[in-house]
């Protein structure tokens, strides 16, 4: 977490000597597993930093299975930007142990916590289904107060509804170093790479983040139509799905849920090992 945070700092000065607005930066990374509290004044639930870390550091690092979000930046619209590691999957209008899942921003959170409970909990013998996700929402929301999980925005500077390629393009390329060396350190697992443009990445289509890990050090190679969407980097045994953006309203929560979650289903059948050579030994 601390070097997350050294990270983001060095990318922050860096943005502000570029002309950038400080106030539209964005900071994320593992997400925050403190205290849940009404943020200043507000109906919303966030979640505090513990203390010194501990708790986000020990759950990531006895995590069974990582799971990081590379989305693209964050639809701050008129206002600022915020820490995206503030996120409790609360509805805000809600009691706090009611554990009403959010469905704030058009969906995103709550097909982050569906998508996140969906991996976190399939195995080769045991396959998650979306509609007992729906009829278990508060489970999810008691679930994810404890699974750790990680969410970068690739583009740090706050944008709107869409992003367009050029201008996402043109941050990756500016700031590649900062985008590297926080992914390295996060040291995820699995990559959910939200942003797909078109069906079939492999034939025609546009995923900027799945293009940015095989260019900085990740060697991901398509797995086959039986797959979908799936890429395997076998010599680090990492794993990147090719996903819509999670916001896309040109997808049902059914189709997005089954790109992302039931061909992961599919490939751990034929290759259990994945989940066993990792840290749940």
């Amino acid at each position: 977490m601390a070097e997350n945070q050294r990270i983001l700092d060095e990318w922050q000065k860096a943005f502000e000597k570029n002309g950038g607005n400080a106030d539209n930066f964005s900071w994320d990374g593992i997400l925050f597993k403190g205290e849940v509290y009404r943020e200043g004044g507000s109906d919303n639930w966030v979640r505090k930093e513990s203390d010194n870390d501990t708790v986000e550091n020990e759950l990531w690092d006895n995590a069974p299975i990582r799971i990081l979000f590379l989305t693209k930046d964050q639809n701050v619209g008129d206002g600022g930007a915020w820490d995206s590691r503030i996120n409790s999957f609360r509805e805000k209008n809600s009691d706090k142990e009611d554990h009403v899942l959010s469905k704030y921003h058009n969906s995103f959170g709550k097909r982050m916590a569906y998508i996140a409970y969906g991996l976190a909990n399939t195995t080769d013998d045991k396959d998650v289904a979306l509609n007992f996700i729906q009829s278990h929402e508060s489970d999810v929301v008691k679930f994810l107060d404890s699974f750790p999980l990680a969410h970068i925005n690739c583009k740090k500077e706050g944008g709107s509804a869409s992003c367009p390629d050029e201008l996402f393009q043109n941050a990756l390329k500016e700031y590649e170093k900062f985008l590297e060396q926080q992914i390295e350190n996060v040291d995820a697992d699995i990559f959910v790479c939200c942003g797909s443009t078109q069906a079939g990445y492999h034939i025609d289509k546009a995923n900027y983040s799945l293009d940015f890990l095989q260019n900085h050090g990740y060697n991901f190679e398509y797995l086959g139509s039986k797959y979908s969407d799936l890429y395997y980097d076998a010599k680090r045994n990492k794993l990147a799905i090719d996903s819509y953006h999670l916001s896309y309203t040109g997808v049902s929560d059914q189709e997005l849920y089954d790109q992302d979650v039931e061909t992961y289903h599919k490939f751990l059948i034929d290759h259990p090992e994945f989940l066993i050579s990792h840290r749940n030994k």
